[in-house]
């Protein structure tokens, strides 16, 4: 996971302006075999090769406004 900082943002909240938001943001990544979630449906393609690979790729982003007391 990576910290991506904290900064600044105008808060507006439709057409009113409630000042300066104070914001984070966070990345993570990170790979899963999808067997050990019982997901194990799959199908051949026509000319060889499968539908679905075992591992899935999952990337995260997230943004997230503080909020005053």
């Amino acid at each position: 996971m990576s910290f991506l900082g904290r900064w600044e943002s105008p808060g507006w909240e439709g057409d009113e302006d409630k000042g300066p938001k104070t914001r984070t943001g966070f990345a993570a990544k990170t790979k899963i075999n999808r067997h050990e979630f019982g997901v194990s449906w799959n199908s051949e393609l026509e000319k060889g090769g499968i539908v679905v690979g075992n591992t899935v790729e999952i990337t995260i982003d997230a943004e997230a406004i503080f909020e005053s007391g």
